[in-house]
C-alpha cells in the first residue's frame, strides 16, 4: 500500500483537480462523460468508506447521549503544537476550524525555560527526547479573557524562574492560546499534543 506523501499508509484518491468540461444549457452530454462522472463518484465513496475504517473517531460515549442536554456525538479532535511565550503577549495555538469553547481539553508534552528546549530544525533537535511534564485536562467553558489575569480553566506548569506557562481558551474566539501568568520578561516554550472533546452543549 502506498504511503502517501505524508507517510499515513492511505492511498492517493486519484480524480480531478478542476472540471474536465464545461456544459452550457442545452449542450449535450456524451456518454462517455457521464460514465467518467459515475466512476469518480463511486472511487470517491470507496475512499470515504475506506479512510472510515482507518481512522481513530473521537466521539462522545453513548452512555452520555441521555444527559440533559446531551453533548455532540462527534467533533473532537487532537493537534500537535509547538510555541514561544516571551512572557508578555498571548500566543495563538490554534484556532483552525473549530471553536475551543465549551469542551474538555487535554493537554500532554513538555514546557520548560527556552534555553532548555530546541525546536525540529534547530541545531540541537536530534537530542530532542524529554519526559512529559505538563499533563493536565480543563473544561474550556466559555473561554477565559486573558487580560483578566490567571486564566480560572487551563492546563499549566511552573517553570524554574517561577512564572507559569499556560494553555488556555480565549473567550473572544474560542482559540486555542498560551500564556505567562503572571505577565512576566520570562521566556517558556512547548511542545505538545493538545485534545479536544465534542462539544458538551452547555453554552
Amino acid at each position: 500500500m502506498s504511503t502517501g506523501p505524508e507517510g499515513n499508509s492511505l492511498e492517493d484518491l486519484v480524480v480531478p483537480a478542476s472540471r474536465v468540461n464545461n456544459y452550457a444549457a442545452g449542450q449535450q452530454v456524451f456518454s462517455t462523460h457521464l460514465n467518467q462522472i459515475q466512476d469518480q463518484i463511486l472511487s470517491v465513496g470507496a475512499a470515504v468508506n475506506f479512510l472510515a475504517g482507518q481512522v481513530g473517531v473521537s466521539r462522545s460515549g453513548s452512555g452520555n447521549m441521555s444527559d440533559s442536554p446531551a453533548p455532540t456525538m462527534g467533533g473532537g479532535m487532537s493537534v500537535w503544537v509547538q510555541a514561544q511565550t516571551n512572557g508578555t503577549t498571548v500566543v495563538l495555538l490554534d484556532d483552525e476550524n473549530m471553536d475551543w469553547r465549551d469542551r474538555f481539553i487535554e493537554v500532554a508534552g513538555v514546557a520548560v525555560v527556552v534555553a532548555d528546549l530546541d525546536f525540529p530544525g534547530e541545531a540541537g533537535d536530534d537530542a530532542i527526547g524529554e519526559d512529559i511534564n505538563i499533563h493536565g485536562m480543563f473544561y474550556s467553558q466559555e473561554g477565559f479573557n486573558p487580560a483578566a489575569g490567571t486564566p480560572t480553566a487551563s492546563v499549566g506548569l511552573t517553570l524554574t524562574t517561577g512564572n507559569r506557562l499556560q494553555v488556555f481558551v480565549r473567550d473572544t474566539d474560542g482559540a486555542l492560546c498560551l500564556k505567562m501568568s503572571p505577565f512576566a520578561a520570562d521566556n517558556g516554550r512547548i511542545i505538545a499534543r493538545v485534545s479536544a472533546s465534542p462539544k458538551q452543549n452547555h453554552y
